[in-house]
């Protein structure tokens, strides 16, 4: 079993994180609390996180490429859900021990005051889960 210490984040990708951003602080009484470009990937991402009381989304805007067309042609409403671990090394070597369909290996980004180390699954279901290091 991989020991979590509760949901930290549900990813979804967004037409447009700043319509996202306003529509849910405007109706849902979100805050922003983080926001990027992230520019890692072969497409720079617009990023943000939005947080109300123990609910995190991170909202993500393609600015272009196909995975934008994609987006605009047939939206997702949730990419995938992130846990929070304490050592995602640990966390990864149980993922293998147990044999999950490993999505992502570990990866680290710049995203926070600190960083952050991340990797994913894929579930029975075809879902992603996201397991994330805060540093």
């Amino acid at each position: 079993m991989i020991e979590t210490k509760g949901l930290l984040h549900i990813g979804m990708p967004v037409v447009s994180t700043k319509d996202a951003i306003q529509w849910y602080c405007q109706n849902m009484g979100f805050e922003l609390v983080y926001e990027t470009v992230y520019q890692g990937h072969d497409i720079p991402e617009n990023v943000a996180f939005i947080r109300k009381d123990d609910v995190t989304y991170e909202l993500y805007e393609f600015l272009g490429g196909k995975e934008r067309e994609q987006v605009i042609a047939s939206p997702k409403l949730i990419d995938h859900i992130a846990y929070r671990v304490d050592d995602v090394e640990t966390a990864y070597t149980e993922a293998k021990r147990l044999g999950l369909a490993i999505k992502k290996e570990i990866q680290d980004l710049p995203f926070w005051e600190n960083g952050c180390r991340y990797f994913m699954v894929t579930t029975a279901n075809g879902d992603t889960v996201e397991y994330m290091q805060m540093l």
